[in-house]
């Protein structure tokens, strides 16, 4: 029979979201429940926590998880910040004026903060309406995959929802397999706040259109101010163009915001091909 190892994540923030890099920093507490049946605890305190001490600790199994989808697959610790305690929950028995109590019927619980950084590959194809998903996966270690059996027992997000450029829509997890070994994953979904885009990007860009398309219904004989205006239009909206698509991760796909630019790109160029060809239709003394 497999030792079942019962975790609780509780997520007290997400940091820093590198789209270009293609990573996101969680800030979380993981706490890993299991019963020991070969042990045997004496004296635990009723309706308390007891701690173990470090030379108790040293002697204990403590099980590994692997954080998967980090850049070097880091491990779960076991350090001076890390918190060991039993749960007393069963009954005992005395001996030698000691009350013994059964390892596979008091929990040891293991709680440790951890700041990491995991990869996320963020979808960009319908930015900025994009809804974006990031994920920890606490995976079995190799050396415990044969006799460790993982669940999750609940997840807890504490953090802030409303974030810089996101806010959390959903937390979830759900048990899978990777690689042959069990594994828990937690998932984040996180949409996009849209109101800084649409005041950097959308509302400039409407402007230019529109004062560029203004310049069609100057009189015929302000025909070069109304190619200068267009073109300058041009000109602004490609540095719009090239500064939004230095801030975005490189992709071999359009993105929405490209389709979109690329049209604003598009209207005055069709505008200066229609005034050189209206133009060019009057007669030479009405130029």
């Amino acid at each position: 029979k497999k030792l079942a190892l019962k975790i609780d994540v509780e997520i007290v923030s997400t940091g820093d979201i590198q789209e270009i890099e293609s990573t996101i920093d969680f800030q979380f507490i993981l706490k890993m429940n299991w019963l020991e049946s070969r042990l045997k605890f004496s004296n635990l305190i009723t309706n308390r926590i007891n701690k173990l001490t470090e030379d108790e600790i040293n002697n204990l199994w403590i099980p590994k998880l692997t954080f998967y989808n980090t850049e070097d697959r880091l491990e779960t610790v076991l350090d001076e910040q890390t918190g060991i305690s039993i749960r007393q929950v069963g009954k005992h028995t005395s001996l030698q004026n000691k009350r013994l109590y059964n390892g596979a019927e008091n929990t040891i619980s293991s709680s440790r903060f951890y700041n990491r950084k995991f990869m996320c590959i963020f979808n960009m194809q319908w930015y900025p309406f994009d809804t974006q998903k990031c994920s920890m996966i606490f995976e079995v270690d190799e050396n415990s995959k044969d006799f460790v059996e993982v669940s999750m027992k609940a997840l807890n997000f504490t953090g802030p929802r409303e974030l810089t450029q996101y806010f959390v829509k959903k937390d979830t997890f759900r048990r899978l397999e990777v690689a042959g070994r069990q594994a828990i994953i937690v998932e984040i979904v996180f949409g996009r706040r849209l109101l800084s885009i649409i005041l950097t990007v959308f509302a400039p860009t409407i402007i230019l259109l529109f004062v560029g398309h203004l310049s069609n219904y100057f009189k015929e004989f302000f025909f070069e101010a109304t190619i200068s205006v267009n073109v300058t239009v041009m000109l602004v909206l490609t540095t719009m163009f090239i500064n939004v698509s230095n801030n975005l991760p490189k992709t071999a796909y359009i993105k929405m915001i490209d389709t979109w630019l690329l049209f604003c790109l598009v209207k005055p160029f069709l505008d200066i091909l229609l005034q050189t060809y209206i133009d060019s239709l009057r007669p030479d003394n009405d130029r």
